[in-house]
Parts: structure tokens; C-alpha cells; sequence
């Protein structure tokens, strides 16, 4: 069916204008339609046309002008270094160059910007980069639906391939918005224009006025061919058709990620568990399109305990609309209780017993923010400030004594660096109650995700607090250490003491101080560098893939080494070591050959060189590949890549001559094996554990533990 325009009738406007500012001053005290922004944030959503798609992260210039380095790079959403290699693989000319510095011609960047969008050019499209994706996404999982609403949805993104413009989003919304409640209200379904004229009276009109920003708009239209939903209660119907025709780069360029309906009923079926659940007072500092807010409706928690807060001032009016659609016909409440506000620099003097959401993730903070974060939140540093980071330090001042805050998180808020203030800041002022791993939960996000549950309560206790895993389910019966750097929860009171008993070995030493650490090559060109032909100008160059424990394997990889064009390399006396250890990046557990040949590897295979006094580079290689060593880093990390600061992390034991010698010996008869399987070499394997094992001091059930925990990574031999 072809799409009819029809315009929005003149004297329509001028009514319903008329008569939305007069009821409006009356309800809520307010002129129609206050736009409140984020002083000096650029995290508000900004719906921009295709060829402006990234003009929000750089000053705009005229068509005569050139950009430096630094504007291309912000136009590409993508690095300098990146904006670098692409000039010198010939991917982006430059217009001229003055000494180092290079300059570009407006038009080449922005006609490389609309051929990543439009799908002519892959630069991007096979690679991690949070900001500049092309097209629309569909995410079917963000509701419970039998087929009728997720089929609008996919037919609103097959009709409108470009990416939507604000005015187009707001119009389609306000359609769908007004079929909706026409069916809560068993009317006929009528235009916009016909509701305004026929029901002037209706509460309703002030929301879809408020959407549509008619204080904006002078010749808005509205199509009339728009199929008709299916009313759901608490179905965030809404944000699911925002969320699809809403551009991809908008979102991820702000750290939003729209939580999937399983999620939120995950989080809210936990925290209606607790005896206050229904009497408290609930914010979503966070809210997007009200998905948790109706969720916990949905479960009885009265309208007036719910609040919400966004930056994005559309969300902010779905929300409105989808407490109204489901019997909230208060105009005044609503806006007292929704706000459109930056909660992060704009959060009032209220407080709450229940903080729960998702908040936003990655947002790549301005300097001046981060300047003006800084003076209020511990976790704002100059060298890198996360939002969810924030939030929690806000939601830590903002909920009462003895209240509770509930995050959908990146699992990495538990191990990794960059977060330990935040921790630190829970430690002393909370009490963890539960973590659920939930794994990628995200649609098109690679990120392990939990479920954290904090009560502001018994500072620093972990007793008590329940853990789902996807293989079992169990509450911690012995404290754990929150003052460490790692935080591990999914983790048995039996398999905590056994990696704390592998941690407190006593006479160990770390790598820390006491190695030498390389990356392997990434030459920015592997199709002109490597080949999978033995030449007299290459050689062999090993993957990961490559690497097994003791030993590698030829896979068949051979490269021109020409170091000086590389992206990539570390100083070639490193490669070329008379004796090194290469391991593998990515990896389910730690893998570590031995290599006397100076044989050069790229960088999913990275290089280590101990020198520890008195200690032979055999035995650490032997530690390293044991399944004890196995079992700390998986279990106190909780990564597939293997950091140079896990390696420094790790206790070894240390030996005296007899049990080096030993080890060393059965390393020996070991690395004179071919790479693979073999009953002999599997012994051998065997008997070097339980030298470990007794090295670490293990007593039989802690040796039970750990191999049958990490006896499945023996294949990797």
C-alpha cells in the first residue's frame, strides 16, 4: 500500500494549542513544552539528518575548509592512529601535508561518512566501534510479543530504509501513540487532526502535543497508512518502535542500550521478593521509554511511588504516554514524577528506597564534563570517567539507609581496573545482596552482562548474598575480601577458599618487575605482508590458533618482515630472543608455548621473557600451563583475555634446586613431543601437576576441585 500524506489542519494547531497552554498552565504551572537540556552535555540524543550523522562530534566547518586529523577522526568516530594507517595503506588521501601534520579535504571525509553508512564501504563493519554503525536495528527481544507488534516494527524499518529524521520519528510515534489509546478507550480508530477536534477535552492530546514539540514544528504532516498495534498492558510497544527506527549511532554514541523485556523482568521479579517492594519509592534515574517503571506496575507498585528521570526528552514523553495508556490519566503527576533532566548534574534533594535501571554505558565524556563531574563524583577522573560508574556513585548518595540499588552492568564493574573506585565506594558503603550472571544480553553487544543488587546497609558484607550462575544457583555463607581488586561471586564458598589458599602460598614471587613483555605484529596490511606460501623474503608467523601448551604448531602463515611498516611491533630483539614464551591473547585458560627458534607472531599471540633470579624460564613455563595457574585465572579474572597484568598477578611457588631440576627435567622429555595428543605426553602432563599441586600446598579436596574444574583444558596440549 502506498503512503498518503495528509497536512495537520491550520485551525487545528491554533486550537489545540490554545487550549493545551491554558490547561497546561493550569495542571502543572509550567509553559508548554520546557525543553530541559543538559548544560554543557552533549549525551542528550541529537536526531540528525544522514549526511550530519556524526556532526555532533566535531565543530562544523565549510565546504572550503580542510580538517585537521583530530576532525576526521571525530567525523569517523574512529581514532587518529586509525585515520593514520588508513592514509598510509592509501584507504583516505590526504589533501596536503605540513611536516607531520596532515589535513584532509572536507568532502573526501564526509563522502567516506556516507559510504560507511549507506553499507558502500565496510571500514567499520568488521570491526568493534561503538559509534559509527549504519542502518536500523530490529530488537525483537525488547518485548513479549506473539508476532503482530514486532511485525510493525519490521515493517516501519522495511518502509523507511534511510535512517529516520527526528521530525519523522516523532509524527510516527504520536500515530501509533493515538491508535493505542483509542483501543484502551474502545473508540474507532480517527486521525490525529479528527482526536484533536472530536475530544478536545482529552488528557491525552497535551502528551501527543508534548511528542510531537509543536512549539517547534510549523508544517508537520501525519501518515495515514500506519498499521494498527495491538494493545498490550505494560508493553513498552513505544520504545520498542523507538529503539528501531531510531539511529543506531545515536544510541550507542551515548552509551544507550535499551534493556530487553526478560532482563527487566529479571530484575524487577528479584526485587519484588523484598517485603517493602510495593510501599517504596522507586526511581529509574535512567528511565528511556519507562520499561522498568512498568514492570513495576505491572507488579503493584502504585503509580504514585514511581519515578523517572532521561536526558533524551523524547523518551522521557513515551514514558508519559505509557503510564497513561495504562490508566495513569493524571497529567500533573506525570510531569512531577517524569522529568527530563540529566540525573548526573540535575538530581534534586529527594530520596528514594529503591534506585534500579540500566544505565548507560560508555559514554565518551567531554573534557569540560568531565571538569565539571569531577568536582562532585570520585569516580570522574581526567583519565577516563565511566557513566555507570557515575550512576552508582549517585545512586549510592541518592537511596536511603537501609535501601536498595538494582543495575543491569558489564560484568567488568567487578574485576576490572578502571572500576575499582566505584568499588571501593560500594565496599564502604553497602552491602552486596545478589549477582546474576546474564551473560551477552544485549542484542549486537559482546559484553557479559550482571544483574547487581545493592543495600545501602552492612557496609562491606557479601554474606547472605544470593548468585545465579547458568550452572547453579547458591547463597555465600562465607565473607568475602572487597578490598580486593577482583571480585568474584561466581564462585562456591569451597571454590573461594581454594583460590584463596592458591593466593596465600607462602615463599611465592610474580612476574611483576620481572619480565618482559612484547605484543605481536599487526601490520595494518595482512593481505600485502602475509602469506600462506613459504618465500625466500617471508617466514613463519604464528597465530594464536597456533600456540598449544609447551609447544605451536606450523599453521601455514608466513610474513615479510618489514617492521618499519608495520601498524604494530615490538623492538625485534624481543621476536628474536634466544629463548622466549609465546601465549595466547584470547583464550578459555592460559596457554603458554616455548620457542628457542626467534619466531615471530602476531598479536592474537603475545610474548613473554622472565628473568627472575635463580628461577629457570622452564619451570615458570611449567606453572603457567598447570591446571592450578588454569584455575586462578579463570576463576579470580573472569576473562578470555589474558592481560599482562593477570600474567604479573599470578603466585608462583618457589622452588628450591631440587624441585626446579625436577620440573624442568619432566619439561624437557615433554617439549620433545609433537604438538597433539599422546598417552605418554599426557603422563608426563600428570606427573608435572602433582609436582605443582604439591608445590602449592593442596590438599586432596582443593586437588579435586581443581580438576575437576580445569582437567578440560588439557586439550590444549
Amino acid at each position: 500500500m502506498g503512503q498518503q500524506v495528509v497536512s495537520l489542519l491550520p485551525f487545528a494547531y491554533k486550537i489545540g494549542q490554545l487550549i493545551l497552554r491554558f490547561r497546561l498552565t493550569l495542571l502543572s504551572g509550567v509553559r508548554y513544552h520546557e525543553t530541559r537540556q543538559m548544560k554543557g552535555n552533549d549525551l542528550m540524543y541529537e536526531q540528525l539528518t544522514l549526511d550530519g550523522l556524526l556532526e555532533q562530534s566535531s565543530p562544523a566547518v565549510s565546504d572550503n575548509e580542510l580538517l585537521d586529523i583530530k576532525q576526521a577522526a571525530d567525523r569517523l568516530s574512529v581514532s587518529t592512529a586509525t585515520i593514520r594507517n588508513w592514509v598510509k595503506l592509501g584507504r583516505l588521501e590526504t589533501a596536503k601535508t605540513t611536516g607531520k601534520k596532515l589535513m584532509f579535504q572536507k568532502s573526501a571525509v564526509e563522502k567516506l561518512v556516507g559510504d560507511i553508512i549507506s553499507g558502500r564501504s565496510d571500514k567499520l563493519t568488521k570491526r568493534r566501534n561503538k559509534k559509527a554503525v549504519k542502518g536500523l536495528d530490529l530488537y525483537t527481544d525488547y518485548i513479549h510479543d506473539s508476532g503482530t507488534n514486532i511485525v510493525i516494527g519490521a515493517d516501519l524499518v522495511k518502509r523507511n530504509p534511510a535512517v529516520f529524521d527526528e521530525k519523522t520519528i516523532r509524527m510516527t510515534l504520536a500515530d501509533l501513540a493515538l491508535k493505542l489509546y483509542l483501543q484502551t478507550q474502545q473508540k474507532e480508530n480517527i486521525s490525529l487532526v479528527d482526536f484533536i477536534q472530536t475530544y478536545p477535552d482529552d488528557d491525552f492530546i497535551i502528551l501527543l502535543m508534548e511528542l510531537l514539540d509543536v512549539s517547534k514544528a510549523g508544517d508537520l504532516s501525519f501518515t495515514d497508512d500506519l498499521p494498527v498495534p495491538t494493545f498490550v498492558p505494560f508493553q513498552d510497544f513505544l520504545g520498542y518502535i523507538y529503539i528501531s527506527i531510531n539511529k543506531v549511532a545515536n544510541r550507542k554514541s551515548t552509551g544507550s542500550y535499551f534493556t530487553p523485556i526478560d532482563v527487566v523482568d529479571h530484575l524487577t521479579d528479584t526485587l519484588e521478593q523484598s517485603s517493602r517492594f510495593l510501599n517504596s519509592d522507586i526511581i529509574d534515574p535512567c528511565c528511556g521509554t519507562g520499561n522498568f517503571l512498568l514492570a513495576a506496575m505491572k507488579r503493584g507498585v502504585p503509580v504514585e511511588h514511581l519515578y523517572g528521570n532521561d536526558i533524551d526528552p523524547i523518551s522521557v514523553t513515551l514514558t508519559k504516554l505509557n503510564l497513561f495508556l495504562n490508566g495513569v490519566h493524571d497529567i500533573a503527576l506525570l510531569n512531577e514524577h517524569i522529568k527530563n533532566v540529566n540525573s548526573l548534574t540535575d538530581f534534586d534533594e529527594r530520596t528514594f528506597d529503591i534506585i534500579l535501571g540500566n544505565p548507560p554505558w560508555g559514554y565518551d565524556f567531554s573534557a569540560s564534563e568531565i571538569k565539571n563531574l569531577m568536582r562532585n563524583y570520585a569516580s570522574a577522573t581526567k583519565h577516563g570517567t565511566e557513566s555507570y560508574d557515575l550512576f552508582l556513585e549517585l545512586s549510592l548518595q541518592k537511596v536511603r539507609q537501609g535501601g536498595i540499588i538494582s543495575y543491569v552492568l558489564p560484568e567488568a564493574i567487578l574485576n576490572v581496573k578502571t572500576h575499582s573506585t566505584v568499588r571501593t565506594l560500594i565496599r564502604k558503603n553497602a552491602s552486596v545482596t545478589f549477582v546474576s550472571y546474564i551473560g551477552n544480553a544485549f542484542t549486537g553487544v559482546a559484553c557479559p552482562c550482571i544483574l547487581l543488587g545493592l543495600s545501602k546497609a552492612d557496609a562491606g558484607n557479601t554474606m547472605g548474598c544470593v548468585v545465579e550462575t547458568a550452572a547453579d544457583n547458591f547463597t555465600i555463607q562465607e565473607p568475602r575480601d572487597l578490598s580486593e581488586d577482583y571480585w568474584n561471586f561466581n564462585l562456591s564458598d569451597e571454590e573461594a577458599i581454594c583460590l584463596k589458599k592458591i593466593g596465600n602460598i607462602p615463599n611465592a614471587f610474580t612476574l611483576k618487575g620481572q619480565a618482559d613483555f612484547a605484543l605481536g605484529i599487526v601490520t595494518g596490511a595482512n593481505k600485502e605482508y602475509i602469506s600462506d606460501e613459504k618465500q625466500n623474503n617471508n617466514e613463519l608467523v604464528l597465530k594464536g590458533s597456533d600456540i598449544h601448551k609447551y609447544g605451536f604448531e606450523n599453521g601455514g602463515h608466513y610474513i615479510r618482515f618489514e617492521p618499519e611498516n608495520f601498524q604494530q611491533v615490538a623492538p625485534t630483539n624481543l621476536y628474536r630472543a634466544p629463548e622466549k614464551l609465546i601465549y595466547r591473547f584470547i583464550c578459555a585458560t592460559p596457554v603458554f608455548a616455548y620457542d628457542n627458534k626467534q619466531t615471530l607472531s602476531l598479536n592474537s599471540a603475545n610474548i613473554l621473557i622472565p628473568h627472575v633470579k635463580g628461577v629457570d624460564m622452564k619451570y615458570i613455563l611449567a606453572l603457567l600451563n598447570s591446571r592450578t595457574v588454569s584455575y586462578w585465572c579463570r576463576k579470580k579474572y573472569n576473562s578470555v583475555k589474558l592481560l599482562r597484568s593477570h600474567i604479573e598477578d599470578i603466585p608462583l611457588p618457589m622452588p628450591d634446586m631440587h624441585q626446579q631440576e625436577d620440573i624442568i627435567s619432566n619439561v624437557d622429555a615433554l617439549l620433545a613431543f609433537p604438538v597433539g595428543p599422546g598417552t605418554e605426553k599426557q603422563r608426563l602432563y600428570e606427573t608435572i601437576e602433582e609436582k605443582i599441586m604439591a608445590l602449592y600446598h593442596l590438599d586432596d579436596i582443593e586437588k579435586r576441585i581443581i580438576n575437576n574444574d580445569s582437567k578440560q583444558y588439557d586439550s590444549f596440549l
